[in-house]
């Protein structure tokens, strides 16, 4: 708590610190890291969170902006997604612990906006892509850093199902403007889910963002569709039949379509 206090600098003490906070300081990992480590997750984000709000409520900050995720919602949830789900059943299970540390973050910032009378605004980002992205597979689960695992193969791909399932996508800049309205106008501890109304498919995905990054590289996809949960891959290409390869492929293809389409369990090479 020191070393959070300090951050907001000596002379931070209650009315005198009229600037706005924009907390979004979290521990991220892939979907694999994170299946592999709910309680991690957790406990580092829940500490996060905690420290963060208190710290701004000890140095009298005039607005917080608690950023949140869409990792709050189930995997049944409707989409277009309401926000009064955000504490319907449990948590998406693959960003189980993630999930419930952002759910504690957003009861942490209703609770102080009620005892304290602080102004904070809660967001749900979703799917932010743009510049500046991370491109590492272990820490940055964006699409850009899977795309870049499917170049390195410089193979063709043949995926079969019906690619039927969507999701949205936010470009950063978007993003940061919601935030900012968000801290703004909207400072009441009430969720507000910060995304597009535009919904993609796994078919478009793979030919809107996948195959032209693909095929500038000497390669092609080709669509073919998705059943059962499991996406199928048939790799042609300078280096068909490579092991190395064919795993690089099949592992870029599978996080990315499991982090953006949970209904994907699985992608296998035939």
């Amino acid at each position: 708590m020191d070393h959070v206090q300090i951050f907001f600098g000596a002379e931070s003490r209650p009315g005198h610190n009229k600037f706005r906070e924009l907390h979004l300081a979290a521990k991220i990992r892939g979907v694999g890291y994170n299946v592999e480590h709910h309680g991690e997750m957790f406990f580092s984000n829940a500490l996060i969170n905690l420290h963060m709000l208190e710290a701004a409520r000890l140095a009298g900050v005039d607005r917080f902006l608690s950023v949140s995720s869409v990792g709050v919602y189930p995997k049944d949830c409707a989409v277009p997604t309401p926000e009064e789900d955000g504490f319907k059943g449990e948590p998406e299970a693959s960003g189980y612990g993630y999930g419930w540390a952002k759910r504690l973050a957003e009861v942490q910032s209703r609770c102080y906006a009620q005892e304290y009378g602080m102004k904070i605004a809660i967001v749900r980002p979703y799917n932010v892509y743009g510049p500046r992205m991370q491109f590492d597979p272990e820490t940055a689960p964006v699409i850009s850093a899977q795309i870049m695992k499917v170049l390195a193969a410089q193979d063709v791909l043949t995926i079969w199902g019906d690619g039927e399932q969507t999701r949205s996508f936010t470009y950063v800049s978007d993003e940061v403007d919601g935030m900012m309205l968000a801290v703004e106008k909207h400072p009441f501890a009430d969720p507000l889910n910060i995304g597009t109304s535009e919904e993609i498919k796994i078919k478009d995905l793979i030919e809107t963002r996948v195959r032209p990054a693909v095929a500038n590289d000497g390669g092609d996809i080709t669509f073919r569709g998705f059943k059962d949960g499991v996406v199928y891959l048939n790799m042609k290409g300078s280096c068909a039949g490579c092991p190395s390869s064919t795993a690089t492929l099949q592992h870029g293809i599978q996080n990315l379509l499991r982090h953006f389409v949970p209904d994907v369990v699985e992608v296998r090479p035939i």
